[in-house]
């Protein structure tokens, strides 16, 4: 070999190296996965400028101006935000659209389905249940659901159940319910009462990722005659709506109601799930994490990338192999989440339709009830069943995993998420939950602060985003500074 090719084929390897990082930078990162290749590619159908809509109280500007971000990046095609402080609700808006179509404005009582974030719902549904003497967290779901007893489940708690430990974190495939199977109550309780216990009887931390509400609708069901949907419909919104002057109802609905009246309210406000492309999200799983940070990039969580690539393992038995069982219809995520007959069915672990606005009420809600101010529940109860448990390592999660007594997350020091300089670094104790994708719903007892943000583009991450990050960071240093308590209101079109 000559010196000249020796030296050309060294050049050559780097040369391609470089084209293929600027390419994935200009067609992955600069212009942001949420906006269309053909735009990105050819400059064809630039989007409109974005809007931003409702309110922000003097000194929090910025937050309307980093939702506003999101959708110029191409990081979103719509989002909401929700912030109160110390009681007020300080921001409310929302901005970009609900497609790319960009016809409709993305507004504040626009519904999204939030993946996860609907476990904080169910959580507080099962507190309020607390409240009103109808279940404990000490009682065995078998005293109320004699069949669930079966496999080694007979001494399962509500409360194991609610905290991820009662061994139903994933189901065996012909127990998986299809979207129809979710529709039936009687037949989905039937189909899952009977799995065994996945750890033989043993207390084991394993997230029940879509299995746990499909299990604590069937033990309320039975203990109080109500679904899940039913209480929050009669019982739990007319209370967060009570005094209500926001022009904007507070709401969650399990699944696209029956009501004809409802039904259209909720379908006509009702945006869908977008996300990458196969080719996209095979960039991001395959790419050298190190790689991707070069790039200003989170990689994907270790425990989404086991979950996609290792079958059989409890990430993926747990995310991806316990339902809902889609037999033959669209299966690639998020996509999937859109299916009509899906979207009707009562699922708490993943299917909540609501939004920022309605997630932040709920939260504050329950948030001054530990203070004992007028919220959901009383001060007893709301401090009993938020104590911490004890910390134990999540096999689904890969990491340890903080919950309290109803099922609340809680987060410290943020782990390893230190992907660009707006990361928060402070050990602020956090509680509440996220959706994959990028929603989330989180109070502070210490900073007296709630805060939800919830999405319709899905990234490929857990526990929030750099989209979620950079607006908490940006919320903390505005509480840094002091915020500004006036009370008048800055509206951005």
């Amino acid at each position: 070999m000559s010196d000249a090719v020796a030296i050309a084929v060294p050049v050559t390897i780097v040369a391609l190296i470089a084209a293929t990082a600027t390419a994935a930078y200009l067609h992955f990162i600069r212009k942001g996965p949420a906006l269309t290749a053909k735009y990105k590619l050819l400059g064809l159908s630039k989007p409109p400028a974005p809007t931003v809509v409702g309110f922000t109280a003097k000194g929090y500007e910025q937050l309307a101006e980093l939702v506003r971000k999101e959708f110029v990046d191409g990081d979103s095609w719509g989002s909401q935000l929700a912030v109160y402080v110390k009681g007020e609700l300080k921001v409310d808006i929302a901005s970009g659209y609900t497609d790319t179509t960009y016809k409709t404005p993305y507004s504040q009582d626009n519904l999204q389905l939030v993946f996860s974030s609907s476990k904080f719902v169910v959580s507080a549904v099962v507190l309020h249940l607390i409240n009103t003497g109808r279940i404990k967290l000490s009682d065995r779901i078998a005293q109320y659901w004699p069949e669930f007893g079966a496999g080694g489940k007979e001494n399962v708690t509500i409360g194991q159940l609610m905290s991820h430990r009662s061994g139903v974190a994933f189901l065996d495939p012909e127990r998986a319910p299809t979207p129809e199977d979710i529709l039936d109550l009687d037949h989905l309780a039937q189909k899952i009462a009977g799995q065994p216990h996945n750890f033989d009887g043993k207390e084991v931390s394993a997230y029940h990722a879509v299995t746990r509400d499909w299990f604590s609708n069937e033990v309320i069901r039975r203990a109080t005659g109500k679904t899940i949907r039913d209480i929050m419909y009669d019982e739990i919104m007319p209370l967060l709506n009570k005094d209500n002057t926001s022009g904007v109802p507070y709401e969650f609905h399990f699944g696209v109601p029956e009501d004809a009246v409802i039904r259209q309210s909720v379908l006509s406000r009702l945006t869908k799930l977008h996300g990458h492309t196969f080719f996209e999200k095979l960039f991001f799983i395959v790419m050298p994490s190190k790689f991707l940070k070069w790039l200003g990039v989170w990689p994907v969580p270790p425990n989404l990338m086991t979950a996609y690539l290792s079958k059989g393992t409890p990430q993926n038995n747990s995310l991806f192999k316990s339902g809902p069982d889609f037999k033959g219809r669209e299966t690639e995520w998020p996509w999937c989440y859109n299916d009509e007959t899906l979207l009707k069915g009562q699922s708490g672990s993943f299917g909540c339709l609501t939004n920022a606005h309605s997630l932040a009420r709920l939260a504050e809600f329950v948030r001054r009830s530990y203070n004992g101010e007028n919220g959901l529940v009383s001060k007893e109860v709301c401090r009993d069943s938020i104590n911490e448990l004890d910390t134990q390592f999540d096999c689904v999660v890969g990491h340890d995993l903080r919950m309290t007594q109803i099922g609340f997350g809680i987060f410290g020091s943020w782990r390893d998420l230190d992907m660009t300089e707006d990361i928060p670094k402070e050990n602020v104790k956090w509680i509440g939950w996220a959706g994959a994708g990028g929603s989330m719903v989180i109070f502070s007892l210490e900073h007296e602060l709630t805060f939800s943000y919830t999405q319709n583009f899905m990234l490929l991450q857990s526990v929030g985003d750099h989209r979620t990050w950079r607006l908490y960071s940006e919320l903390m240093r505005i509480l840094e500074r002091g915020g500004n308590q006036d009370t008048s209101v800055y509206i951005s079109s």
